[in-house]
């Protein structure tokens, strides 16, 4: 079963005006960020310096820390 996972994207020098974020349903951790490397070149970046200019932080969403209005 697929979980949700939350990844926040933000640059090492401060000139993103805000973090990027995305919500993505996969089976476990480690299938998150090669997806998300994979967004981030489609935007125009190069793989190869992505580890360079981004920090990137996934984890799990849980029922818990979802607000309902």
């Amino acid at each position: 079963m697929k979980k949700l996972f939350c990844t926040v994207v933000t640059d090492y020098d401060g000139s993103m005006a805000s973090p990027t974020i995305f919500h993505t349903r996969a089976e476990k951790l480690a299938d998150v960020e090669p997806h998300i490397r994979e967004e981030l070149c489609e935007l125009g970046f190069e793989d190869s310096e992505l580890d360079h200019i981004f920090e990137v932080f996934t984890f799990e969403v849980s029922d818990l820390d979802i607000i309902e209005v």
